[in-house]
């Protein structure tokens, strides 16, 4: 978390840099591997990476 929040006041990071990784990842994950623990894979880490988000746009308001 201290790197992404440290990461978002040298560089501006916005809800579409997210979302272009959420999809890069999952596009990965589809890619290689299928079932059950793929598609929680992803899930968890789309939950990642709104639990990311949240702390730093709450930190840089």
């Amino acid at each position: 978390m201290d790197l992404h929040l440290h990461l978002s006041k040298i560089k501006s990071i916005d809800k579409k840099h997210f979302n272009r990784w959420n999809k890069l990842f999952t596009a990965t994950i589809d890619d290689l591997f299928e079932g059950e623990k793929a598609t929680l894979l992803k899930n968890k880490a789309i939950s990642i990476a709104g639990i990311i988000q949240k702390n730093i746009f709450i930190k840089n308001e």
